[in-house]
């Protein structure tokens, strides 16, 4: 079955989130703030456990492949793909050395299951995304002054 998402408030109720219910689900959400967009995902790692990361797309310029981004709605297919391809990196590769994980693009098998898997939910959230704000569902948050604050500390 394909993951759906669907629109709530973040849980402080300030901001809007594309959000997963479906616990099978890799990339969980898409929170969406004045400054931009910030994805999170995560794996089972036992019964109760999880492992995973919540990315500002602003930030992605750390990786040599990819820049960084305000919307997910505005990145092509190809930077999709390189984004599903770092995060099933993060996810399911063993990375023993920090360098590699910056300096080098994954070699990920794209017929993997899990990669794909990643891939399709990032483009759901996409389209759902760009269906919502073209409908006028969805609107972008203008920066409040706590966010320009906070960012002056990055």
């Amino acid at each position: 079955m394909p993951t759906r998402y669907n629109l709530c408030k973040t849980g402080s109720g300030r901001y809007q989130q594309l959000n997963s219910e479906q616990e099978s689900a890799i990339v969980r959400s898409l929170s969406i703030y004045g400054f931009g967009d910030c994805i999170r995902f995560s794996k089972k790692t036992g019964h109760n456990s999880s492992f995973g990361s919540y990315w500002g797309l602003e930030n992605l310029g750390c990786f040599k492949e990819l820049n960084g981004y305000q919307r997910l709605m505005n990145m092509s297919r190809s930077e999709v793909k390189r984004l599903a391809a770092r995060i099933y990196e993060l996810l399911f590769i063993s990375q023993k050395r920090r360098k590699r994980y910056y300096e080098t693009e994954p070699q990920i098998d794209e017929t993997n299951p899990k990669y794909q898997q990643i891939h399709k939910e990032l483009r759901t959230l996409q389209k759902t995304q760009k269906r919502l704000i073209d409908s006028n569902i969805l609107v972008f948050p203008r920066i409040s002054i706590e966010e320009l604050a906070c960012s002056d500390s990055w």
